[in-house]
């Protein structure tokens, strides 16, 4: 399509691919012999920290891989939010790094900054090394675009109705085998290692056997949170069997083996690397663990306890509180990822604690409380640490990340008051969590975080006063303090280079001391019961974590659950001690009676002071010790450094000319010359162009595609003239954009973004003329070739307003001409000049408001749930070619100027029927607030975009409107089969009915609405292992058969100048990365 409605300018961005500026501190460089260490003010400590991790493992990972990166590393330092991860750019030659140290459920705990760089900076080399091109083509693609027939005369073809999208990656590597080398490293590195959590989640799940097949484990695709996390969890475990069965090397050697041109099946590069199939690879390890397993539980006694919650597979810290006996917990129940709620369950009511249900902590839409069937629609989401209730039982303290003004998200401490379900923050930007209440209700102390170290505070219930009690500063951790009963006592689990182990600390405060220390042995979660008798933890002695107390008074302990999976989080109330207890299918609340005790032999967990050991001088400092002084090295203000420029070549057949008739009915026929010409005139070849700055303040992405047969050549010097190349058939744009506005340090501060478009079409023969080559001649008709030419150029400002929600105010110069070419007239005998007239100029000032509230879950991708939408304003003054007049002997050109002003909304609720099946509304509504009469304005609402039982162009007017009802229900899920380079994942069937019109104007389709109804087959696939593809094959039907009177000129397949619509069957193809064409 050449134009549609003028002036449609629309960003419309998805909040959740803005990010806040976070523009409000500078930033800085150091830089090493590999690496450059980009961070912002205040994170200096954990730059150079990084930056000596790094060096360290560069020569022994690239020396296992034999390869090295293009150039040196950026290493991009985020402290901007309490939350923990690392993420490796392998194409941009870049790695982002959180400092906040990971504390997962699903693994043990390691020195974070160690870990997560020689995690990332496998992944950059062993992802470089599987490259089948330069890091600079990550992916080719090959587009195909098909048309309607109908069409309005100012548009040279009709809309899409069909687009096919196919991307060849430069890396083709299943995601076990990324993060399974990621985590394994080298075998002479330690920094992450094989823990008691990982060998939890695996033993449980071969035990009863729902581990991820080798297919299945190849896909982030359709899996909840802790499937995920078992990609990575039996990746590693594979990867180890495979260097334990082949040596170190093995995993170099298959990762080169991978980058051979035509091998997009991993399979084949395990075979052809170790001469065995991959699938007996995988049956033999799978054999090899489930035997392990056995023998490890062979002859244990285990204990059975009661499940309290079951629902979700994140529920976590059991409390009640001690006067009216509620019990409080986190939970992520009903959903499939990882975001927990607090919720408070009182007799048989589950309530969701609730804090004025402020819209701005959703990342999308959360599960509605009545979809599980509780008695209050109150919740606490994003909630993570452990809370606390208030000695009377009247409120909960408990920690939550919040934007601040300036986009950052930490964690602060909020009280809730059960009886009025009323919640006030209490401190603010503090990065504190895991709060627990004095026993006397005046204090609560908690852990504070800052620059990636965490320590234990002290402060008033009301958010003054914070007294830091230990001084770490070498990125040591500390997790879930508690009290003693008398007051006087914390005990807390802390670690800075492994696992976690208990310490206490006693008034005044001043000294912190071992409680049960050991390097080898993980010891967490302390509760100390109300009669301060028993301190209750969680360890793994033998592997396995299982719930331990230790008699305060004379040190002996009891050991008191034997489960195969694992036991967390213990708390005791009425006899009764409830924990977190984790099985195949995730952590579930238990119970047990305190009865049948086993005792235990824990002299290997007290306390034994040795010299050097850093973890427990480490854990002795407390607030009167100095800190650890940063080491002095240079650093430099930031310079822009960027990933580099990125090219991915396209190459495109837009069939829109068709000028020896349809290509399928060419092929059909056998008229395969006359197909060839059809796709040399259509075809077209170019690239996209990418680059950023790699703190992402700048990116630049850019396309030129040229249709190098769109003009007929002359020889070989004809077809390379700059004439001829500057008129071929063409798509150019350049989006530049800047995140944030250096005057405007707030999370508002908007990306400008500077956006270029320009599409040039040749239309051979497209203007007819009639010539007497003789006074006594007959008229004879000759067509002259057109060209035309759309500009766009528009400048938009996108505020990010919270994590659902984007504002946005633009403006767009719309330059639209046409050109004729030079001709020689055998009437006049004289050559005529070619022309150039603008048709169409307008400036369209926009300003949107866009809101995204989908809830995740596996399948969301196919059959969205939640609600989104956006409405938007345009004002757009223009001047649109009415006719020329002659004026002193010569033809000018008549304009026609109008200001229209128009509204939009669309929007679209899908929501959960029964299991799978999920129903789906949609639509959208346009009309203008003026009456503009030309064609050219009209809005449509039509085709693939709209009503797809109607042509695009059929449904239009000043005022439009439709609605689509759907049901979409899976036909499988699950199947993860492997066929080329492609990954087969799901299949889903979307039946819709839907009805809509236009009103006003002179298109005149009459006042009643047009209905029609259709199915479309859905199907979910990864390619090459990353690319996220969806196909549909829709086809739909009108119901409603109505004609429509044209003006002479207008262009349609019918003869005459009357078309009917509707009454038949109308099919549209489309495979892209996404099933939403709103």
């Amino acid at each position: 399509m050449l134009c549609g409605a003028a002036g449609e300018a629309d960003a419309q961005t998805s909040p959740a691919l803005l990010d806040y500026p976070q523009n409000h501190l500078p930033w800085f460089t150091i830089e090493s012999e590999h690496f450059l260490v980009h961070y912002q003010e205040g994170s200096e400590a954990g730059a150079v920290s990084v930056l000596n991790a790094a060096e360290k493992v560069y020569d022994p990972i690239t020396g296992l891989y034999q390869f090295e990166p293009d150039g040196k590393l950026s290493i991009v330092i985020r402290d901007r939010e309490d939350y923990s991860n690392g993420a490796a750019f392998f194409f941009d030659n870049k790695i982002e790094i959180w400092l906040p140290a990971l504390d997962t459920p699903f693994r043990g705990t390691h020195s974070w900054i160690e870990n997560v760089v020689a995690h990332e900076l496998t992944h950059m080399i062993q992802l470089g090394v599987s490259m089948k091109r330069s890091r600079h083509l990550p992916a080719i693609y090959f587009q195909w675009l098909s048309y309607e027939n109908v069409r309005r005369p100012d548009v040279l073809y009709g809309f899409p109705n069909g687009l096919i999208t196919l991307p060849s990656s430069a890396t083709s590597v299943p995601a076990w085998f990324a993060e399974g080398t990621a985590q394994y490293i080298r075998q002479s590195i330690s920094h992450d290692s094989w823990d008691s959590h990982r060998d939890m989640l695996l033993r449980t799940r071969i035990l009863d056997g729902s581990e991820l097949g080798l297919t299945e484990m190849a896909v982030f695709s359709s899996k909840n949170s802790l499937e995920r996390e078992l990609v990575y969890n039996q990746g590693y475990s594979f990867v180890k069997y495979l260097t334990e069965t082949f040596g170190d090397r093995i995993v170099a050697e298959i990762s080169r083996e991978s980058s051979s041109a035509g091998l997009n099946n991993f399979h084949n590069a395990i075979e052809n690397t170790t001469g065995i199939q991959a699938g007996n690879l995988y049956r033999d390890w799978l054999n090899r663990k489930r035997s392990e397993y056995r023998k490890q539980l062979q002859g244990m006694t285990l204990t059975e306890p009661d499940i309290v919650e079951n629902d979700g597979f994140l529920n976590f810290y059991p409390q009640f509180s001690g006067v009216d006996g509620r019990l409080a917990y986190l939970t992520n129940r009903g959903r499939d990822f990882s975001r927990t709620a607090l919720v408070l369950r009182d007799g048989d009511r589950l309530i969701y604690v609730d804090d004025s249900g402020d819209p701005d902590n959703e990342e999308s839409t959360s599960t509605p409380p009545a979809r599980h069937g509780v008695a209050s629609p109150f919740s606490i989401d994003y909630i993570g640490n452990r809370f606390s209730f208030s000695p009377d039982g009247e409120r909960i303290v408990y920690s939550r990340a919040e934007k601040n003004r300036f986009g950052e998200q930490y964690q602060d401490l909020y009280l809730f008051n059960i009886e009025n379900e009323s919640t006030r923050q209490i401190t603010f930007d503090q990065r504190i969590q895991d709060p627990v209440w004095h026993p006397e209700g005046n204090r609560i102390a908690a852990v504070k975080q800052s620059a990636g170290t965490q320590n234990l505070v002290l402060l008033n219930t009301d958010g003054s006063e914070i007294r830091t009690l230990t001084r770490y500063s070498d990125f040591e951790t500390v997790y879930t303090p508690v009290w003693h009963p008398d007051g006087s006592t914390i005990y807390f689990s802390a670690a800075d280079e492994g696992s976690k182990n208990l310490f206490r600390i006693r008034e005044p405060f001043d000294r912190a001391e071992p409680v049960l220390v050991n390097e080898e042995i993980d010891i967490r979660d302390p509760w100390v019961d109300a009669d301060g008798e028993y301190l209750y933890f969680s360890a793994d002695i033998n592997g396995i974590f299982n719930i331990y107390r230790l008699n305060l008074a004379d040190a002996t302990s009891e050991q008191l659950t034997n489960v195969p999976g694992g036991a967390f989080m213990p708390h005791v109330y009425n006899n009764t001690l409830y924990f977190s207890g984790y099985r195949s299918n995730g952590y579930n609340i238990s119970s047990l009676p305190l009865r049948n005790s086993v005792p235990a032999d824990t002299d290997d967990l007290l306390p034994r002071v040795r010299t050097g050991q850093k973890l427990f001088t480490a854990s002795n400092r407390a607030a009167t010790d100095e800190p650890t002084a940063v080491p002095v090295i240079d650093k430099r203000p930031y310079e822009q450094t960027t990933t580099g420029l990125s090219v991915f070549p396209v190459v495109r057949f837009d069939n829109y000319t068709k000028l020896k008739g349809s290509n399928r009915t060419l092929l059909t026929e056998g008229e395969f010359g006359r197909l060839g010409e059809n796709l040399a005139r259509d075809i077209k070849l170019g690239v996209y162009l990418s680059s950023r700055d790699v703190t992402e303040r700048l990116s630049l992405f850019a396309g030129a595609l040229i249709g190098p047969g769109s003009i007929p050549a002359d020889g070989v010097s004809g077809f390379f003239s700059p004439n001829r190349i500057n008129n071929l058939d063409r798509d150019l744009f350049l989006i530049a954009e800047h995140r944030g506005l250096p005057f405007i340090r707030r999370s508002w501060s908007p990306t400008i973004s500077l956006e270029l478009y320009n599409l040039k079409r040749n239309v051979r023969d497209g203007l007819l003329i009639e010539e007497f080559p003789c006074t006594s001649c007959l008229p004879a008709e000759r067509g002259i070739d057109i060209r035309y030419s759309v500009w766009e150029a528009s400048l938009w400002f996108k505020s990010k307003l919270n994590r659902w929600s984007v504002a946005e105010l633009g403006v767009t110069y719309s330059p639209y001409s046409v050109q004729t070419d030079g001709f020689f007239s055998n009437e006049f005998n004289e050559f005529i000049p070619g022309s150039t007239s603008e048709y169409f100029r307008a400036t369209t000032y926009t300003a949107s408001y866009t809101a995204s509230l989908f809830e995740p879950y596996r399948h969301s991708d196919i059959a969205p749930k939640g609600l989104g939408g956006t409405v938007a304003y345009r004002l757009q003054p223009g001047n649109l070619l009415s006719n020329f007049e002659l004026d002193d002997g010569i033809l000018s050109p008549v304009y026609e100027k109008t200001v229209n002003q128009s509204v939009e909304l669309k929007g679209r609720y899908g929501f959960g029927i029964s299991g799978l099946t999920t129903a789906l509304i949609q639509g959208r509504a346009f009309t203008y607030l003026n009456s503009p009469s030309d064609f050219f304005y009209l809005d449509y609402t039509g085709g693939l975009a709209g009503m797809r039982s109607y042509p695009y162009f059929a449904i239009g007017g000043q005022t439009t409107a439709f609605l689509t009802g759907s049901l979409i229900f899976p036909l499988r899920t699950g199947i993860f089969a492997q066929a080329g380079a492609n990954t087969i994942d799901k299949v889903f069937l979307r039946l819709f009915a839907e009805s809509g019109n236009g009103w006003g104007g002179p298109l005149n389709i009459g006042n009643r609405l047009k209905s029609g109804a259709g199915g479309e087959l859905r199907v979910a696939f990864n390619r090459n292992y990353i690319f996220p593809m969806k196909l549909f094959i829709n086809g739909s039907y009108g119901f409603d058969r109505f004609e429509i009177e044209f003006p002479s000129e207008f262009i349609s397949t019918d003869t005459g100048n009357r078309s009917q619509y509707g009454g038949e069957f109308l099919f549209y193809i489309g495979l892209t990365f996404d099933f939403d064409s709103l």
